[in-house]
Protein backbone atom coordinates (compact mmCIF):
# COMPACT_ATOMS: atom_id res chain seq x y z
CA UNK A 1 0.00 0.00 0.00
CA UNK A 2 2.81 2.43 0.88
CA UNK A 3 4.50 1.75 -2.46
CA UNK A 4 1.29 2.57 -4.39
CA UNK A 5 0.83 5.80 -2.44
CA UNK A 6 4.39 6.85 -3.27
CA UNK A 7 3.83 6.27 -6.99
CA UNK A 8 0.60 8.31 -7.04
CA UNK A 9 2.16 11.17 -5.10
CA UNK A 10 5.11 11.27 -7.45
CA UNK A 11 2.84 11.56 -10.50
CA UNK A 12 0.67 14.38 -9.09
CA UNK A 13 1.64 17.94 -10.17
CA UNK A 14 0.75 20.57 -7.55
CA UNK A 15 -1.41 23.47 -8.66
CA UNK A 16 0.30 26.85 -9.04
CA UNK A 17 -0.99 30.25 -7.93
CA UNK A 18 -0.50 31.73 -11.41
CA UNK A 19 -3.76 32.68 -13.17
CA UNK A 20 -4.30 31.08 -16.56
CA UNK A 21 -5.67 32.99 -19.53
CA UNK A 22 -9.01 31.86 -20.86
CA UNK A 23 -8.62 32.96 -24.50
CA UNK A 24 -5.66 34.52 -26.27
CA UNK A 25 -6.47 36.45 -29.44
CA UNK A 26 -4.35 37.53 -32.37
CA UNK A 27 -6.01 40.36 -34.34
CA UNK A 28 -4.92 41.03 -37.92
CA UNK A 29 -6.24 42.72 -41.06
CA UNK A 30 -6.75 41.07 -44.43
CA UNK A 31 -3.06 41.64 -45.29
CA UNK A 32 -1.96 39.75 -42.20
CA UNK A 33 -0.76 42.88 -40.41
CA UNK A 34 -1.27 42.94 -36.64
CA UNK A 35 -3.93 45.40 -35.41
CA UNK A 36 -2.95 46.69 -31.97
CA UNK A 37 -5.48 49.52 -31.61
CA UNK A 38 -8.62 47.41 -31.73
CA UNK A 39 -11.42 47.26 -29.19
CA UNK A 40 -11.82 43.62 -28.16
CA UNK A 41 -14.52 42.39 -25.78
CA UNK A 42 -15.92 39.03 -24.69
CA UNK A 43 -18.84 37.34 -22.97
CA UNK A 44 -18.95 34.07 -21.04
CA UNK A 45 -22.07 31.91 -21.43
CA UNK A 46 -24.04 34.90 -22.69
CA UNK A 47 -23.25 37.05 -19.66
CA UNK A 48 -22.16 40.66 -19.39
CA UNK A 49 -19.67 42.10 -21.89
CA UNK A 50 -16.13 42.35 -20.54
CA UNK A 51 -13.02 44.04 -21.94
CA UNK A 52 -10.08 42.00 -23.15
CA UNK A 53 -6.60 43.12 -22.15
CA UNK A 54 -4.43 44.55 -24.93
CA UNK A 55 -0.80 43.60 -25.36
CA UNK A 56 1.73 44.65 -28.02
CA UNK A 57 1.62 43.37 -31.56
CA UNK A 58 -2.09 42.78 -31.91
CA UNK A 59 -2.26 40.28 -29.05
CA UNK A 60 -5.13 40.28 -26.54
CA UNK A 61 -6.12 38.21 -23.50
CA UNK A 62 -9.84 37.68 -22.91
CA UNK A 63 -10.52 36.51 -19.38
CA UNK A 64 -8.50 34.88 -16.66
CA UNK A 65 -9.62 31.60 -15.12
CA UNK A 66 -13.06 31.87 -16.75
CA UNK A 67 -14.42 28.73 -18.35
CA UNK A 68 -17.48 28.21 -20.52
CA UNK A 69 -18.66 29.31 -23.95
CA UNK A 70 -16.71 32.49 -24.72
CA UNK A 71 -17.66 34.84 -27.57
CA UNK A 72 -15.04 37.42 -28.58
CA UNK A 73 -15.86 40.52 -30.65
CA UNK A 74 -13.25 42.87 -32.14
CA UNK A 75 -13.47 46.16 -34.01
CA UNK A 76 -11.01 48.88 -35.02
CA UNK A 77 -11.16 52.20 -36.86
CA UNK A 78 -11.65 51.66 -40.57
CA UNK A 79 -12.79 48.04 -40.18
CA UNK A 80 -16.00 46.14 -39.68
CA UNK A 81 -16.38 44.04 -36.56
CA UNK A 82 -15.47 40.36 -36.38
CA UNK A 83 -16.58 37.67 -33.93
CA UNK A 84 -15.13 34.36 -32.84
CA UNK A 85 -16.25 31.84 -30.25
CA UNK A 86 -14.72 28.94 -28.39
CA UNK A 87 -15.46 26.61 -25.48
CA UNK A 88 -12.96 26.88 -22.63
CA UNK A 89 -12.60 23.89 -20.29
CA UNK A 90 -10.84 23.64 -16.95
CA UNK A 91 -8.86 20.94 -15.19
CA UNK A 92 -8.51 20.51 -11.43
CA UNK A 93 -6.25 23.58 -11.22
CA UNK A 94 -6.82 26.06 -14.03
CA UNK A 95 -8.67 26.75 -17.25
CA UNK A 96 -7.14 25.32 -20.40
CA UNK A 97 -6.25 28.28 -22.62
CA UNK A 98 -7.77 28.47 -26.09
CA UNK A 99 -6.60 30.67 -28.97
CA UNK A 100 -8.50 32.63 -31.63
CA UNK A 101 -7.11 34.23 -34.79
CA UNK A 102 -9.47 37.06 -35.80
CA UNK A 103 -9.18 38.91 -39.10
CA UNK A 104 -10.69 42.34 -39.66
CA UNK A 105 -12.06 43.34 -43.07
CA UNK A 106 -12.12 46.93 -44.27
CA UNK A 107 -15.54 48.54 -44.28
CA UNK A 108 -17.29 48.86 -47.61
CA UNK A 109 -17.41 52.64 -47.46
CA UNK A 110 -19.09 54.50 -50.29
CA UNK A 111 -16.75 56.67 -52.35
CA UNK A 112 -18.19 60.03 -51.41
CA UNK A 113 -16.50 63.35 -50.73
CA UNK A 114 -16.86 63.91 -46.97
CA UNK A 115 -17.90 67.28 -45.56
CA UNK A 116 -17.50 68.29 -41.94
CA UNK A 117 -19.69 71.40 -41.80
CA UNK A 118 -22.09 73.05 -44.22
CA UNK A 119 -21.83 76.70 -43.18
CA UNK A 120 -24.36 79.34 -44.22
CA UNK A 121 -23.17 82.96 -44.01
CA UNK A 122 -25.84 85.66 -44.24
CA UNK A 123 -26.56 89.18 -43.05
CA UNK A 124 -28.99 90.22 -40.33
CA UNK A 125 -31.67 90.82 -42.96
CA UNK A 126 -31.00 87.51 -44.71
CA UNK A 127 -29.27 89.38 -47.49
CA UNK A 128 -26.59 87.84 -49.69
CA UNK A 129 -23.25 89.32 -48.68
CA UNK A 130 -20.61 90.78 -50.96
CA UNK A 131 -17.23 89.01 -51.01
CA UNK A 132 -18.12 86.69 -48.13
CA UNK A 133 -15.46 84.29 -46.88
CA UNK A 134 -15.23 81.56 -44.26
CA UNK A 135 -12.41 79.78 -42.46
CA UNK A 136 -12.31 76.86 -40.03
CA UNK A 137 -9.99 75.08 -37.64
CA UNK A 138 -10.34 71.61 -36.09
CA UNK A 139 -9.26 70.69 -32.56
CA UNK A 140 -7.23 73.85 -32.18
CA UNK A 141 -5.27 73.36 -35.40
CA UNK A 142 -4.35 75.88 -38.06
CA UNK A 143 -7.00 77.85 -39.93
CA UNK A 144 -8.02 76.67 -43.38
CA UNK A 145 -10.35 78.16 -45.96
CA UNK A 146 -13.82 76.75 -46.45
CA UNK A 147 -14.93 76.05 -50.01
CA UNK A 148 -17.59 78.40 -51.40
CA UNK A 149 -20.45 76.42 -52.92
CA UNK A 150 -22.64 79.49 -53.50
CA UNK A 151 -22.74 83.13 -52.39
CA UNK A 152 -23.87 82.08 -48.92
CA UNK A 153 -23.00 78.37 -48.53
CA UNK A 154 -19.53 77.10 -47.61
CA UNK A 155 -18.27 73.57 -47.05
CA UNK A 156 -15.72 73.35 -44.25
CA UNK A 157 -13.43 70.42 -43.51
CA UNK A 158 -13.70 66.69 -44.07
CA UNK A 159 -12.84 65.20 -40.67
CA UNK A 160 -14.39 64.71 -37.25
CA UNK A 161 -13.55 66.97 -34.33
CA UNK A 162 -14.30 70.29 -32.68
CA UNK A 163 -14.68 73.00 -35.32
CA UNK A 164 -14.29 76.75 -34.87
CA UNK A 165 -15.76 78.61 -37.84
CA UNK A 166 -15.15 82.26 -38.71
CA UNK A 167 -16.74 84.29 -41.50
CA UNK A 168 -16.70 87.83 -42.80
CA UNK A 169 -17.89 90.01 -45.68
CA UNK A 170 -17.52 93.55 -46.99
CA UNK A 171 -19.09 96.10 -44.66
CA UNK A 172 -19.78 93.55 -41.91
CA UNK A 173 -18.23 92.49 -38.62
CA UNK A 174 -16.57 89.07 -38.59
CA UNK A 175 -18.60 86.35 -36.89
CA UNK A 176 -17.68 83.06 -35.22
CA UNK A 177 -19.47 79.85 -34.29
CA UNK A 178 -18.52 76.34 -33.22
CA UNK A 179 -19.64 72.84 -34.21
CA UNK A 180 -18.89 69.28 -33.08
CA UNK A 181 -18.56 66.75 -35.89
CA UNK A 182 -18.68 63.02 -35.12
CA UNK A 183 -18.48 59.90 -37.26
CA UNK A 184 -21.66 58.87 -39.07
CA UNK A 185 -23.62 55.64 -38.58
CA UNK A 186 -21.58 53.83 -41.23
CA UNK A 187 -18.42 54.74 -39.30
CA UNK A 188 -16.94 55.71 -42.66
CA UNK A 189 -17.39 59.48 -42.94
CA UNK A 190 -18.04 62.56 -40.82
CA UNK A 191 -21.70 63.15 -39.98
CA UNK A 192 -22.07 66.53 -41.68
CA UNK A 193 -23.28 69.35 -39.42
CA UNK A 194 -25.22 72.41 -40.59
CA UNK A 195 -24.14 75.71 -39.05
CA UNK A 196 -24.92 79.37 -39.61
CA UNK A 197 -23.17 82.68 -39.01
CA UNK A 198 -25.21 85.88 -39.18
CA UNK A 199 -23.03 88.93 -39.79
CA UNK A 200 -23.88 92.36 -38.43
CA UNK A 201 -23.23 95.62 -40.26
CA UNK A 202 -20.20 97.65 -39.36
CA UNK A 203 -21.10 100.92 -37.68
CA UNK A 204 -21.23 103.95 -39.95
Amino acid sequence: MSILFFVLAACTTPCTDLAAASVSVTLTNRDGEKVDDGTVTFTVDGGVTQDCESFTGGEYICGWEQSGHIVVTAIADGYGDVTGEVDVAADECHVIEEHLDLQLDSRDCAAVEPVGVNLTVIGVDDEVLANAWANYSVDGGADAACVAVSDELFQCGAVTGEYVLTAGADGHKDGTTAASVVIDNTECHPDTVDAQIVLEWLPD
